[in-house]
């Protein structure tokens, strides 16, 4: 090759067509410029194509994230569970001990049915948690006969010490209070008979001390269903369903 010195090294960069390529690999596959390098497979190509790498830590970061979330919603599930146990175990027992009408009376005026009633009520608060100490705010009492409500009142707060009774009076005092003439005819029937059944329904708060620790306004709901008066006379005292947060 003219203009070319002897001793000149030749570098050979450009690729080398097809048919020298095959006659290179024929004659001598020693010569270096007639070295092909191999094919790659599809994972090695797919390697290195820029950005894969981000796209796999943005995945792995993802999953961890995920899982770590998911983790922390079953404790927080689990913590709930258990303190709504232990709240449900330092609920008070409540027990109705005495119920009696000193005067229930329904009468007519003007075509209108007039209710006057007066209700006596005696319950008996105990706390059977011997560690806690129960905050009993006032309490609404609501005494009905199906969907006639024949009285309302509200009682005073007051505290229950460990495995301590506390004996609860209080009454309601309706006077001729217009109701609804179709729910009358057997509400009379029974008050003559003596069979009347009543619900009476607490609803309020109370709070829950633990030594320096306390719990307030913890919504409570009681509920005594079913009550005649004979089974008082008789010497029952029935147990009343106790709820907090509108559970249990």
């Amino acid at each position: 090759m003219a203009g070319l010195l002897p001793n000149e090294n030749i570098n050979v960069d450009l690729p080398l067509p097809p048919a020298l390529r095959r006659s290179c690999s024929k004659r001598n596959k020693r010569v270096a410029f007639c070295d092909i390098p191999p094919k790659q497979t599809m994972s090695e190509a797919m390697s290195d194509r820029p950005g894969r790498g981000y796209r796999s830590l943005w995945y792995t970061c993802c999953v961890w994230t995920c899982l770590a979330v998911f983790i922390v919603l079953v404790i927080a599930l689990i913590i709930g569970l258990v303190s709504m146990s232990l709240l449900r175990a330092t609920v008070p027992a409540i027990a109705v001990n005495a119920l009696s009408f000193p005067q229930l009376q329904i009468s007519s005026s003007s075509k209108q049915k007039l209710l006057t009633a007066d209700v006596n009520m005696t319950f008996e608060v105990t706390n059977n948690n011997k560690r806690a100490v129960l905050n009993i705010h006032p309490l609404t009492i609501d005494v009905s006969y199906e969907n006639l409500n024949i009285g309302r009142a509200k009682t005073r707060g007051f505290s229950l010490k460990t495995q301590k009774p506390y004996t609860m009076n209080t009454y309601t005092s309706v006077v001729k209070r217009n109701v609804d003439d179709s729910n009358t005819e057997q509400f009379e029937t029974n008050i003559r008979a003596k069979q009347l059944v009543v619900d009476i329904e607490l609803t309020g708060s109370m709070g829950i001390s633990y030594g320096r620790l306390t719990l307030n306004g913890l919504p409570m709901t009681v509920k005594c269903e079913g009550l005649q008066q004979a089974v008082f006379s008789s010497g029952g005292g029935p147990k009343c369903k106790v709820k907090l947060f509108s559970f249990g």
